[in-house]
């Protein structure tokens, strides 16, 4: 192929390329639309094609798979007036679920039946629907707090305590204050360590009530009164240091009747004989 019928042939391969006609001269160029080469049969026949055919109507009419029935049927459960989030686990009213969620919940019953409602592990509430739970409501103070202040054994029930209120409630339990002496006992015993037995000794001793040293106090000075000092029964202090913990003022104790009142001379008509003159 010479040079000179390639530079003839350079326009023919430029327009068959692109479609644009350049011409040597410095007129701008000349845009030629290029057809494509489709047969006029074959253009028929895909218009006829596009009129006849049509979209086909979806197997589902809803998007979860379920038909007109199933949806009916889920339409006509009713849900309960409280609802238990399956993230915090507190009974929450239905207008705090998103109708997404309640829709779970009632494919839910749908499936399962109605004893899945205390167990469902699937309704999420608004808050821990839309993030991840960071706190609580204490059952006991009724402040949120943090998920920090809360323990594994608390995070899961319906009504949570924080920790400041179960110490609380610890420190004025008896109940619970001698279960834990015990159990610290039980591990001072399986460790040897005497130094927690007698340290939950000293709490007992200093926890023992008032009214045990009342009435030792008052049953030691009877017995001194009626001459017997020496027949103390037995559990009774008789060291005076014992006495000396007892407090001088008891808040506790109910204060002591007024002295009765002398009766009036006057009344009486008494008269001093030294000045011969009436009290006054």
């Amino acid at each position: 192929m010479s040079l000179s019928s390639g530079m003839n042939n350079a326009p023919e391969n430029a327009l068959a390329q692109t479609g644009v006609e350049r011409p040597f001269n410095d007129f701008p160029p000349l845009v030629r639309f290029v057809l494509p080469r489709t047969p006029l049969e074959k253009l028929e026949k895909s218009h006829a094609n596009m009129m006849t055919t049509r979209r086909k109507r979806p197997s589902k009419l809803y998007p979860r798979g379920y038909d007109e029935e199933v949806r009916q049927a889920l339409d006509r459960i009713d849900l309960p007036a409280l609802i238990t989030c399956c993230v915090c686990h507190s009974a929450r009213p239905q207008f705090e679920y998103s109708s997404n969620q309640l829709s779970y919940l009632r494919e839910a019953i749908f499936d399962e039946g109605f004893d899945i409602i205390p167990i469902q592990e699937v309704a999420k509430c608004v808050t821990c629907s839309q993030t991840q739970v960071v706190e609580l409501k204490c059952n006991l103070c009724g402040h949120y707090r943090g998920i920090d202040y809360f323990s594994r054994n608390q995070r899961s029930r319906e009504t949570p305590n924080c920790q400041p209120c179960m110490d609380y409630q610890m420190s004025i339990d008896p109940e619970a204050e001698m279960i834990a002496m015990q159990s610290m006992c039980e591990e001072g015993n399986k460790s040897g360590s005497r130094a927690e037995v007698d340290a939950v000794l000293a709490l007992a001793d200093r926890d023992e009530s008032l009214d045990e040293y009342e009435n030792a106090v008052w049953a030691r000075r009877n017995y001194i009164r009626s001459g017997s000092a020496s027949d103390l029964p037995v559990g009774i202090p008789s060291m005076p240091k014992r006495f000396a913990r007892i407090p001088s003022v008891r808040h506790h104790m109910p204060p002591l009747p007024a002295p009765k009142r002398a009766p009036s001379p006057v009344r009486c008509g008494r008269t001093d004989e030294s000045n011969g003159q009436k009290f006054l």
